[in-house]
């Protein structure tokens, strides 16, 4: 009668040690479909960003600067740095088609780097240019109260001043991911190739106003 026990209980330990097992192989099938669902999920959204987003963005903003001269082609050559500890300037080298977007307040280039499709704002060396416009709103009779929230003219310092084809990398902002951008311009034609992986997507942008 003893044995008859022993022998079932070693038979209960088996079985359950089986049924753990089985369920230690489950859970990892369970994580690895997870695992392949999530890596599918990313791929799609990467495509997703590459094929509708940043396509998209770019029809904007060039819809936003099309007027005389708002929208150029530049070969983008450097990338100004600065080093946060010493102060030092450089400028990375650099060889990208960039779109340039040019308003009144403003000039912004659009470039892919490193993976990202990049949005480069610099504020124009005269903010206040337009102002006329301003001044025209108010008669005589109006009471205009300006309000100077300016530093002192000490510490007063000039916008600064660009060479064409660098841009400020202090400015740069990430859009969407994308891998590769050519631009190309006949007339008012303007022609973007975007990669993302390995589809290229195709953007073309038919522009209402000719060069300034």
């Amino acid at each position: 009668m003893r044995r008859q026990k022993a022998g079932s209980h070693a038979i209960s330990g088996v079985f359950v040690f089986l049924l753990l097992g089985l369920f230690a192989i489950f859970a990892v099938v369970m994580v690895l479909l997870g695992a392949g669902a999530y890596s599918r999920t990313t791929e799609s959204a990467e495509a997703h960003n590459g094929q509708r987003v940043a396509p998209s963005y770019i029809r904007t903003m060039i819809r936003g600067h099309d007027e005389a001269g708002g929208v150029q082609t530049e070969r983008l050559t450097g990338i100004l740095r600065e080093n946060e500890d010493t102060g030092e300037i450089w400028t990375e080298q650099v060889d990208l088609d960039a779109i340039v977007l040019t308003d009144e307040t403003a000039v912004t280039r659009l470039f892919v780097y490193n993976g990202w499709l990049y949005e480069c704002t610099e504020v124009s060396s005269d903010p206040y240019a337009g102002s006329e416009d301003l001044e025209a709103d108010f008669t005589q009779d109006d009471e205009i109260l300006l309000i100077d929230e300016t530093a002192p003219e000490e510490e007063t310092q000039e916008a600064p001043v660009f060479m064409p084809g660098v841009c400020d990398g202090a400015c740069m902002q990430q859009v969407c991911q994308a891998d590769e951008m050519t631009v190309e311009r006949t007339g008012n034609l303007l022609t973007i190739h975007l990669r993302s992986g390995e589809t290229w997507h195709t953007l073309t942008c038919a522009l209402h106003t000719g060069d300034a």
